[in-house]
């Protein structure tokens, strides 16, 4: 497996603000936010860049990020890494002991989060798996609906 770095998860505690105050500061464009019920989150997703701002929409969110938020505060909470087979991926790294988190499919993008721990230095990763053609902002952004090109 080689994995290539797509983006840097943000978690906060609003989404919507979050995003707002990176565009006004320093010119970052997201898609959305959107409410995404696979995972009880509020995600607003790049269009250019590699920053994800996520905030719980749940405090039982499968990820995890109501129990981060209340621990450690917002902040940077993981990375994305893009691979050309994701179940390849995935059957390799569970039997290097990684133990393997969450999976969901938007679209053509398919994605795994792998939970902080320390064979992963305590950071989260998440793995995606997309077509060139269809970063991984654009497949969620049209499986929510959001118009590109607006």
């Amino acid at each position: 497996m080689k994995g290539k770095l797509i983006r840097v998860c943000v978690v906060a505690n609003d989404a919507t603000e979050t995003m707002k105050d990176f565009n006004d500061l320093f010119g970052v464009e997201f898609y959305g936010p959107f409410d995404d019920e696979h995972v009880k989150l509020k995600v607003a997703l790049p269009r250019s860049g590699g920053m994800e701002v996520s905030s719980p929409t749940a405090a039982d969110d499968p990820i995890g990020f109501s129990a981060y938020l209340q621990e450690n505060g917002e902040g940077i909470k993981g990375i994305a890494l893009r691979v050309d087979d994701i179940q390849e991926a995935m059957e390799e790294l569970k039997a290097k002991g990684v133990q393997l988190g969450v999976y969901f499919e938007h679209n053509l993008m398919k994605e795994c989060i792998i939970p902080p721990q320390p064979k992963t230095h305590n950071i989260e990763v998440a793995l995606n798996e997309f077509p060139d053609e269809d970063p991984v902002g654009q497949a969620v952004a049209r499986d929510m609906g959001i118009d590109l090109y607006a």
